[in-house]
């Protein structure tokens, strides 16, 4: 049940309110982004500077009595927001934590009515601008939980399912320096001397540079310690950069867990059930 105080309930009575909108954005590193969408000036509550930031324009919250995801959505300038199209595509605001807020500007000592808690959805930018979509905390009961029976290994290398420990200097290289760099999702680490391909379906961490903390899937390996990235970085990488270097895994039973990782023990996905194809077939 939602409370609030009797003095801000008596305001909102009033024919004339003064409240306005509070919306504080934690992300997962713990930076927090306060704003106000819908006051001309910075409001300080409980501590946190609110920025004004007219730039941003929120749609109506949409709440149904069922168990439904909780929507909303905002869009406006970046700038507005002090958000930067690189740190969007470096991840740094997914599931970030948003709180809105609703207070009497005038008095804030009338205290707050907790309106809505939601996690970041899906950004979209356009021309120094973007929109972000708001999900309601129920959005989780709308995600399957279980394993799918698939042809290919379903668990993650290293982790407890898989169990190939996770070596330094035989399946983890750290403390490499980048030698070249052709663009931001192509790379060459010179000091990477194993066949080709070892690597793909590997990961690449920067332990230095605009990429710090940041990794990325790399989606091949070449000969001489050329890394194709999956996606490119979000900021420029430099020689000399460091990096950690992960083996990779394409999760196939004699290629991978046998031959090159010597665990097929525990593989686990199931290449020999028949699949639809087969079925259909009535074989």
């Amino acid at each position: 049940m939602k409370t609030i105080s009797d003095a801000l309930k008596s305001h909102y009575a009033q024919s004339v309110t003064t409240i306005s909108h509070l919306v504080k954005m934690t992300r997962r590193d713990g930076t927090v982004l306060a704003v106000t969408p819908d006051h001309d000036q910075d409001i300080t509550f409980d501590g946190v500077v609110y920025k004004s930031a007219f730039g941003v324009i929120p749609t109506d919250a949409e709440t149904s009595a069922a168990m439904n995801v909780d929507t909303m959505s905002a869009k406006g300038a970046l700038l507005a927001l002090g958000i930067s199209e690189a740190d969007i595509a470096a991840g740094l605001w997914d599931l970030c934590d948003v709180r809105v807020l609703r207070v009497n500007y005038a008095d804030l000592t009338m205290g707050a009515e907790k309106l809505k808690r939601y996690t970041f959805g899906e950004i979209s930018l356009d021309r120094n601008s973007f929109t972000s979509e708001f999900r309601g905390i129920t959005q989780k009961l709308q995600q399957n939980l279980g394993d799918l029976v698939t042809p290919t290994c379903n668990a993650n290398l290293f982790d407890a399912r898989c169990g190939v420990p996770e070596t330094e200097g035989l399946y983890k290289f750290s403390s490499q320096s980048v030698t070249a760099v052709s663009s931001q999702w192509l790379l060459t680490v010179a000091a990477l001397t194993q066949a080709a391909d070892f690597f793909t379906a590997g990961k690449v961490q920067f332990t230095s540079g605009q990429n710090n903390g940041l990794s990325m899937e790399i989606k091949q390996h070449l000969f001489g310690g050329e890394l194709i990235l999956q996606e490119p970085m979000p900021y420029p990488i430099a020689i000399s950069d460091s990096v950690t270097v992960w083996s990779g895994c394409s999760k196939r039973s004699a290629e991978d867990c046998q031959t090159k990782y010597n665990n097929v023990i525990r593989f686990r996905g199931f290449p020999k059930i028949p699949g639809q194809d087969q079925m259909y077939k009535g074989v």
